[in-house]
């Protein structure tokens, strides 16, 4: 079935002409977007990102090339845009959704609604002006997405007011998601707001890439990590040193941080073992430390975590001085992706052990009791690449879904005819 599209983009260029020369921003874009289709846009800093969502919106005219747009718009990219100052709050929701195309009728119809979830309902009866941002966005926010539209465009989710307010937008951004009559086009700034089941489009010098969302995300987070914090990024085995300037010395501090894997001069494999290997210094002597290592997703989720304790192997050594620890995951858990490894320490789990084997009955009170004295988050990134037991394979342009492709015993028998 060929999908209807929303959003077509031929041969889209844009420039600025500048003191120092011409400036361009994007050259030569063509894509097309679906209906029902969510597109997330990520870049760096200056790389365009506004820019592309504010031509979507008419806001900012291309300097050559096509847009094409099937259906309403709704807008959200500045604070105050399509807002009266000298008009109340009650008075710019009409005056704005006018603005957006819509009649009083049916801004009447979601009134209350929007009223609601504002937050700021006993301030709709002063001129906007007075409104700080968080309230002039609050407040746009309310109107945008209480109103029917086929193409929502964001610059940057909302990221204002109290954990709740943040909570309802939250959901009401994934009830559009979900509805396949609309369209979500959303710039962000947050790596993290990158989901699974969005597509990507990345703005890098001058180029939308586009399409494959495994390898534009590949693309973007190596990128990153190798300009932000080189050093910190493996492909292949090796060593972080970490410098004692770089950490503020406290109780303990990792000196040295590397990945271990055979043959993987072409980079790490999923059908071999990784060993992590880290070194730290403890200048305590009262209590002994446990290290935890945990393992993040691309999306910053927390996917697995390990620790000697889990094996009943706690360190039960209160010495000063330097340790060095491994840890080897087995073959075959890791899939075709990039992962970031963090390493927190406790406090008297050796201890802690001991009182649960005498008093079963408060292991979750005794688990609560534990402290955490230093967290070393995201230290390294490190790309996997899928092989199987049979051959060796990259396939990072496949994307298996799932942060683990758990290599397990399976058993298939044909047993009907």
């Amino acid at each position: 079935m060929i999908q209807e599209k929303a959003i077509r983009i031929n041969n889209l260029s844009k420039s600025y002409k500048l003191n120092s020369g011409k400036h361009s921003v994007i050259e030569n874009c063509s894509l097309s977007i679906s209906k029902g289709e969510n597109v997330i846009i990520i870049g760096d800093n200056g790389s365009g990102k506004s820019t592309f969502l504010k031509m979507l919106a008419g806001v900012v005219k291309p300097t050559a090339g096509e847009i094409e747009i099937e259906g309403s718009v709704a807008n959200l990219l500045e604070i105050g845009a399509g807002f009266h100052p000298e008009l109340t709050g009650n008075e710019n929701i009409i005056f704005n959704a006018q603005l957006l195309g819509k009649t009083k009728k049916e801004v009447a119809s979601r009134l209350d609604e929007i009223k609601e979830f504002s937050g700021i309902k006993k301030y709709l009866d002063e001129p906007v002006k007075t409104y700080s941002n968080g309230m002039y966005l609050r407040l746009a926010f309310s109107i945008v997405i209480h109103l029917d539209f086929d193409i929502y465009l964001f610059d940057e989710v909302i990221r204002v007011g109290d954990h709740e307010f943040i909570q309802k937008v939250n959901r009401k951004i994934e009830s559009l998601k979900s509805d396949k009559r609309k369209t979500l086009i959303l710039v962000s700034h947050n790596f993290h707001d990158v989901d699974t089941d969005s597509t990507i489009l990345l703005l890098e010098e001058n180029k939308v890439f586009f399409g494959n969302r495994k390898l534009t995300l590949d693309r973007y987070i190596k990128k990153g990590l190798v300009n932000d914090i080189p050093g910190s990024y493996f492909e292949k085995p090796g060593t972080l040193n970490v410098r004692s300037d770089e950490l503020a010395r406290g109780i303990v501090n990792i000196e040295k941080v590397g990945l271990e894997q055979e043959n993987a001069r072409q980079g790490f494999r999923t059908n071999a073992p990784l060993a992590v290997l880290f070194n730290y210094y403890k200048s305590e002597t009262e209590f002994d430390l446990e290290p935890l290592l945990s393992i993040s997703n691309q999306n910053g989720e927390i996917i697995l975590t390990t620790a000697p304790f889990i094996m009943n192997k706690g360190n039960n050594n209160k010495k000063q001085g330097t340790y060095s620890a491994r840890v080897v995951f087995p073959k075959q858990i890791f899939n075709s992706q990039f992962y970031f490894l963090s390493i927190f320490f406790v406090r008297d789990v050796s201890e802690l052990l001991c009182s649960i084997q005498k008093e079963p009955s408060k292991t979750e009170e005794l688990f609560n009791q534990v402290e955490l004295i230093s967290s070393f988050y995201q230290l390294l990134c490190f790309k996997m690449n899928y092989s199987s037991q049979e051959f060796d394979a990259d396939l990072s342009k496949i994307d298996i879904k799932g942060s683990l492709l758990l290599g397990l015993n399976w058993e298939i028998e044909h047993f009907r005819k």
